[in-house]
């Protein structure tokens, strides 16, 4: 408590001394991008995140701590979000460039049973299973892009290992994030979906299946709200909009991969609750209880997550609320966007707004830039198909 004290009060002291820090707080005294220019200020943002190591990996920046060592995990999923919003930007030179330095360093640092470890590589950690599911979506993202079979075999090696060690009963608990079995593994199915629709192997369709069927037997509440789906275990009656996004993200994806419609429908509830908070209360909060009660500052991975959630969602049931959700969430992210700092942070996104929130507390996680990039990407090109 004493130790998080003395960091906020360092950190409110660095933004009112300096100029560029004045500004930061004065958030909504700026410019508010276009989509085009906001997903150009991202990509920007995600390659000095890049370069900020020089192994490859992405890194996060904070304001007291500055840039960390690369994150496996979230290096994993931005590759492909790169790699889409290139198309979409006409900045393809770019981001397959970057794309290829992150796989290969990922390639790298694969454990020889299949995994990558958790948190960012200077912490040392072992495997984890949701981390490793995470990569995988990278390896198959250019797999389809570059044509390149190794990336296809580091994918089924970390999947195969992914389904050697899953409970029967269809969760993960081994290998896994402080040790406790948690709902938001379904983002780990999503992936192993994918796998199965790339190699044809139904192993990995059946593990899919058996972790998001055992969430919603188990662990999905009357009123669509999950149970064990926060990433602490002193607030996990209330958990983050992050996990609670990964958690319907994964749901959608899945179902909507592997046509199975009870999955879809399962995210589809939850979506919906808090597709009706957005459009009455015109925001969202941090965290939520059992009875969807919200509480805590916005974190805007989650809000970005929601987004894309609501846009499988549009693209899959073709209703238009799904549509004007996420494009209220992508405008609110625009107005939340860092623009004109000469601090490391143009361009990205602050892990909660206002950016002293709890989550990420004066940080810009990689993570939450590379969701509100794929967002904007989504809204983009599916409202160019829908003309």
């Amino acid at each position: 408590m004493i130790r998080s004290i003395w960091r906020y009060a360092q950190n409110f002291t660095r933004l009112l001394v300096h100029q560029e820090g004045r500004k930061l707080l004065r958030q909504t005294e700026h410019r508010v991008l276009a989509p085009e220019l906001a997903g150009k200020a991202l990509v920007h943002w995600l390659l000095r995140a890049q370069e900020a190591q020089a192994d490859g990996g992405f890194s996060t920046w904070y304001i007291d701590r500055g840039w960390t060592s690369s994150y496996p995990e979230t290096t994993g999923y931005i590759v492909p979000a790169l790699l889409e919003a290139g198309k979409w930007l006409e900045m393809q030179a770019q981001t397959q460039e970057s794309a290829r330095k992150a796989l290969d360093w990922l390639l790298e640092i694969q454990f020889a049973e299949g995994g990558w470890p958790g948190g960012y590589v200077a912490q040392k950690r072992p495997a984890v299973v949701f981390n490793t599911a995470q990569v995988i979506r990278g390896m198959l993202a250019g797999w389809e892009h570059f044509q390149e079979e190794r990336y296809l075999a580091s994918a089924v090696k970390a999947g195969t290992w992914l389904v050697d060690i899953q409970d029967a009963q269809g969760f993960w608990s081994q290998s896994v994030y402080l040790n406790r079995v948690r709902v938001y593994d379904t983002y780990v199915a999503a992936p192993l979906a994918a796998l199965y629709l790339a190699t044809d192997n139904e192993v990995f369709a059946g593990a899919a299946r058996k972790q998001c069927s055992w969430v919603i037997r188990e662990k999905q509440q009357a009123n669509a709200w999950f149970a064990d789906a926060d990433n602490t275990i002193q607030h996990n009656n209330r958990p983050i909009l992050h996990t609670i996004a990964y958690t319907i993200d994964g749901l959608i994806e899945t179902g909507v991969l592997l046509k199975h419609a009870p999955f879809v429908e399962a995210g589809k509830r939850a979506a919906d609750v808090l597709l009706k908070k957005l459009l009455e209360d015109g925001r969202l909060h941090g965290r939520y209880d059992a009875s969807w009660r919200g509480t805590e500052a916005f974190i805007t991975t989650g809000g970005a997550q929601m987004s894309i959630a609501w846009q499988r969602l549009w693209a899959h049931t073709g209703e238009q609320q799904y549509r004007e959700a996420a494009s209220m969430m992508n405008s609110w992210l625009r107005e939340l966007q860092v623009q004109e700092s000469t601090w490391p942070c143009q361009g990205a996104l602050f892990g909660s707004a206002p950016l002293w929130g709890r989550y990420e507390a004066f940080g810009c996680p990689n993570w939450a830039s590379k969701y509100f990039l794929e967002a904007l990407t989504m809204e983009a090109l599916q409202t160019n198909q829908n003309h």
